[in-house]
């Protein structure tokens, strides 16, 4: 019996997706967090431009810890082996979705009080 390919790349791309994906998470979890972290902790910080800028990195991190690693594994393996991972594409999608329309809403907001 023929074993079935789980990988869709050479090792060495693999390890190459691997680290990038890695260094983006752990660099867009972090910068995220701390700016969220600033706004709270910080009462100068209490601006509707800090507050947008909390917004947007909360959506951002909601992105990283939902998006990144499916997209990681849809990049590296052939098909979905853990059942929780089934359920993430429609997650991401409607994060994304409801990013874009978080973002139309600021910026026609902000349009109008100009």
């Amino acid at each position: 019996m023929e074993e079935l390919e789980t990988t869709r790349h050479p090792t060495l791309l693999l390890i190459t997706y691997s680290a990038f994906y890695s260094a983006a998470f752990l660099l867009g979890l972090l910068g995220n967090t701390f700016a969220v972290l600033s706004v709270i902790l910080h009462p100068q910080l209490r601006s509707s431009t800090d507050y947008l800028i909390s917004s947007l990195a909360t959506a951002d991190l909601l992105i990283i810890l939902f998006c990144l690693p499916t997209t990681l594994l849809n990049n590296l393996l052939t098909g979905y082996y853990y059942k929780f991972f089934f359920y993430l594409p429609g997650i991401q999608l409607i994060l994304l979705y409801l990013n874009h329309i978080k973002l139309s809403l600021t910026y026609s907001n902000k349009f109008l009080k100009i």
